[in-house]
């Protein structure tokens, strides 16, 4: 699975491409956007 995400903060100041390109599932891809966008496990 290859996914490419343009990620941009609310107030536009922050841009982050993320490249999801390994054989993994939906989990992994979370925890890459997850962890691009500085979400620590524990917020919901």
């Amino acid at each position: 699975m290859e996914v490419k995400c343009e990620l941009q903060a609310p107030d536009e100041t922050n841009q982050t491409t993320v490249i999801f390109d390994r054989t993994g599932n939906v989990a992994d891809f979370i925890r890459e956007i997850r962890r691009a966008l500085k979400i620590l496990p524990l917020d919901k």
